[in-house]
């Protein structure tokens, strides 16, 4: 266990424990030594919390109920509510050692929910994610006969019926388009391709909000054209891809006879569930193009699959946390080689880039922001965030020199990975350690969305 220690005012405050486990483990460790209530004794511990104190400490945000939900291992708190708890159980001094311990423990507890829901608690493939139009089905028993010949067991009268309308009801709900207009913050969607043979890469649905787009100067490793800070506002319901697009994905526009043909070089890292690699700009849209038309979504639409903007991108790598703090990183003031795929998470040097998904999920459901491999995004790069929009949209010249890569990779050291750091790259530049993710807009007016400056 970690030292604890006491504090003059009259509260309890101590370190988390230095092997966090799950969000439950940590609640518990709260719970029973009283972090951040009363103190019991001069040196600690704190008094053993009740739900109705804790209540109470939390401004009533969570219920009784809630909170009885954390402590049996049922529910993980709201990003909401783990800001609460973070401002209850943190002073001064253990405030980045607890946000990187909520926020981990929570992040990893979404994520092996929506395993053990998907049943792929072992390693397997997850099964495929059910939309709001893949309506639980109720199974009916069937009678079954033994043919007398064959000593076979068949189907026979009604069970017959019920199996094949079963049959019929499963096959039509996996293959019925995802009812768009009932999508909620939180839920996954794969759209459906026209041909009914495959479906888009994993989508989630992320909530409005405001956040605050660049870096303090206080910030290690900060640069120049990462300043100024504006407030941002994303007052629509965007759709990201869980996961950077995979080679598998990418592939099928290539077998299609799409893509122009192109078939990037793998570095021989092998392709399958790693992020595809070495595509410029042209190579992502020329993908794009192909993803739209085999969903029948005409360019013109505002809700076509494109790329994050990078207002877009910093908002979605934060995932919420910047209400807690204006950490650099969506784990606090540091990240570590737990928790990314960077320069640090390999002792031989470059490392390469991993599975997708590899390393827990932020607290909105997205893997790897940071690290792994750096992502394209729409904008054009400008060396200062001057008179940039406020309201989400992609910032565009009529000569782009230069595109915005974000979130650093495999190769990079700690502070490339912040989420205001920005890499210019001509738009006809392959690189091995950058590939993409996607963005749908699924609802709303996007005829803004895309600010031009001419030069």
């Amino acid at each position: 266990m970690t030292k604890q220690r006491g504090t003059s005012r009259g509260r309890y405050f101590c370190p988390p424990p230095e092997k966090v486990g799950s969000f439950h483990q940590l609640f518990l460790f709260i719970w029973e030594h009283g972090v951040g209530n009363d103190l019991a004794a001069p040196g600690g511990p704190g008094v053993k919390w009740t739900r109705e104190t804790l209540a109470i400490a939390l401004n009533e945000a969570a219920s009784p109920r809630s909170i009885d939900d954390w402590r049996s291992g049922t529910r993980v708190p709201s990003d909401t509510n783990i800001r609460l708890l973070l401002a209850v159980v943190a002073d001064n001094a253990t405030r980045d050692l607890w946000q990187r311990a909520l926020i981990g423990a929570a992040a990893e507890g979404r994520e092996k929910s929506r395993q053990n829901e998907n049943g792929n608690g072992n390693g397997a493939r997850p099964a495929p994610v059910k939309t709001h139009s893949e309506t639980p089905i109720e199974v009916k028993s069937a009678t079954f006969l033994q043919d007398p010949k064959s000593k076979n067991w068949v189907f026979g009268g009604a069970g017959a019926l019920v199996l094949a309308a079963t049959a019929w009801l499963i096959f039509s709900a996996m293959n019925a388009p995802v009812d768009h207009a009932k999508l909620n913050v939180g839920d996954r969607f794969r759209d459906r391709f026209l041909s009914g043979e495959h479906r888009t890469p994993e989508m989630i649905v992320l909530p409005r909000g405001n956040f605050v787009m660049g870096s303090l100067t206080s910030d290690p490793g900060r640069e120049p054209d990462e300043d100024r800070r504006h407030s941002v506002n994303i007052d629509y319901r965007l759709a990201v891809s869980v996961r950077e697009v995979t080679w598998n994905e990418y592939m099928l526009c290539v077998e299609a006879g799409a893509c122009s043909g192109y078939e990037p070089n793998d570095e021989g890292w092998g392709r399958g569930d790693l992020p595809v690699v070495n595509l410029n700009f042209n190579d992502i849209y020329a993908y794009l193009h192909w993803l739209n038309d085999e969903l029948g979504i005409a360019w013109e639409r505002s809700d076509r699959y494109t790329l994050l903007t990078e207002a877009e991108w910093e908002y979605a790598a934060q995932a919420g946390t910047q209400g807690v703090t204006f950490a650099p990183y969506a784990t606090g003031d540091t990240i570590s080689a737990e928790l990314a795929n960077f320069a640090a998470s390999s002792p031989q040097g470059r490392g390469r880039p991993v599975r997708v998904a590899s390393y827990p999920a932020n607290a909105w459901g997205l893997h790897d922001m940071h690290g792994n491999v750096w992502e394209w995004t729409e904008d054009c790069y400008r060396e200062r965030h001057t008179a940039m929009p406020n309201n989400g949209r992609a910032w565009l010249t009529q000569s782009c020199n230069h595109r915005v890569q974000k979130g650093g990779s495999f190769a990079d050291p700690m502070t490339e990975l912040r989420v205001a750091n920005r890499r210019p790259i001509r738009p006809e530049e392959r690189h091995a350690d950058a590939g993409f993710r996607l963005a749908r807009r699924i609802d709303g007016d996007f005829s803004w969305h895309i600010a031009r400056e001419r030069n």
